[in-house]
């Protein structure tokens, strides 16, 4: 019996582990089953023993700093990536995140790699503030893009259609290359819909995100203030860490200021999601700007309606007023009322997180996405 992949061998290159396993690790299982022969060079945290245990092959990456740039760590990252790809002699090589794709791209085409997808999971800051820095790391950022997407085996995926547009409007890509894939998925199985749960606090309102302020974090705690002011009961729990290597990160400090005064009840990172959102009524995202969040398609797929910012990547999932509500971003004021909107009427939620779960089995599946991502392998 032939399979899709065949003999393939195909490596990830990716930040760091937790990453791969809360995004791709069921992408490279499906590859694995297909034939391929997968491995993953990243930072290794906390996650290697799921990878080796899955069969994935696992090389240690260098610390590669997401936004900072140290030339002694760059150039041992771009000397091991080299030697892993000549040695390896992958017949893919997958990059997803900002810097493994210029890095990924530059040394898979010095490698002569026959087949490079890199994964743009959203612009990211470069694309969410207009400073002069910011605008400095664009410019150059596209102008090594459009060089490095010459190379002919190059393809990019990216999760929105704002970004597709982006992608066209400054010729990134050659359009026989450039992929709209809309996130990574998810397995309605896994997150199943449930009914809501009765609870003695209220309707308890569920944050997922890394703790940055690029997600809206301090436009929701203003937007949780006003709805204690106007006495509006609601349990908000906000699930995720801090990430210092980002320059939009909150401290620890400030999460745990807000949670001795009550706004918010910090949780830190999750590692049952599913199970995490059974306990909660509806979820909430005000980010800036996304790819397409993974946590907003979990909700969708356990039933739980959404209340997101009216930015590229939530507007992916959240149709305004059908499985949720879309406010424009920055705005704790719109914010407050649309939560205070769907905190009062539990018939309006139900309605909506079921519309939220329809619309991932018809278009957001695991399954789905996987094989439209595979066939760009």
């Amino acid at each position: 019996m032939t399979h899709l992949l065949d003999n393939k061998k195909i490596l990830y290159f990716i930040a760091d582990d937790e990453f791969f396993c809360g995004h791709l690790f069921d992408l490279a299982l499906a590859a694995q089953k297909e034939g391929a022969d997968v491995g993953v060079i990243t930072r290794v945290s906390r996650h290697g023993d799921t990878i080796q245990k899955a069969g994935i092959k696992l090389i240690p990456l260098h610390t590669l700093h997401r936004s900072k740039i140290n030339f002694f760590n760059e150039g041992c990252v771009f000397k091991q990536l080299l030697s892993v790809f000549l040695k390896e002699k992958p017949a893919v090589v997958h990059n997803i995140g900002m810097k493994p794709i210029l890095y990924g791209s530059l040394m898979a085409s010095l490698a002569g790699i026959p087949k490079i997808v890199n994964s743009f999971t959203g612009l990211g800051f470069m694309f969410t503030h207009d400073t002069p820095n910011t605008r400095l790391k664009r410019k150059i950022f596209t102008t090594l893009f459009k060089l490095l997407a010459k190379n002919k085996s190059m393809v990019s995926i990216v999760q929105n259609k704002d970004d597709f547009k982006i992608f066209q409007t400054l010729k990134l890509t050659p359009p026989s290359r450039l992929f709209l894939i809309r996130g990574c998925g998810v397995d309605p199985q896994v997150f199943k819909a449930t009914p809501e749960p009765e609870t003695a606090s209220g309707v308890r309102v569920a944050f997922v995100a890394r703790m940055l302020k690029d997600k809206g974090v301090v436009e929701l705690i203003e937007a949780i203030r006003i709805l204690k002011e106007k006495g509006v009961s609601a349990h908000f729990l906000f699930y995720g860490t801090v990430d210092p290597q980002n320059p939009s990160s909150l401290s620890k400090e400030d999460l745990n200021a807000w949670h001795r005064e009550g706004l918010i009840d910090w949780q830190g990172h999750c590692e049952h999601m599913a199970e995490a959102y059974k306990n909660v009524h509806m979820v909430v995202l005000p980010s800036y700007r996304e790819g397409l969040p993974k946590s907003l398609l979990e909700a969708a797929s356990c039933g739980r309606v959404i209340v997101a910012t009216d930015v590229p990547g939530c507007r992916e999932i959240v149709e305004h007023g059908v499985n949720g509500f879309l406010v424009p971003p920055q705005d704790p004021v719109a914010l407050a009322n649309a939560l205070e909107k769907l905190i009062n009427d539990s018939a309006l939620r139900k309605s909506m997180g079921q519309a939220g779960r329809k619309m991932v089995e018809d278009h957001f599946s695991l399954e789905k996405v996987n094989a439209e991502t595979m066939k760009c392998y």
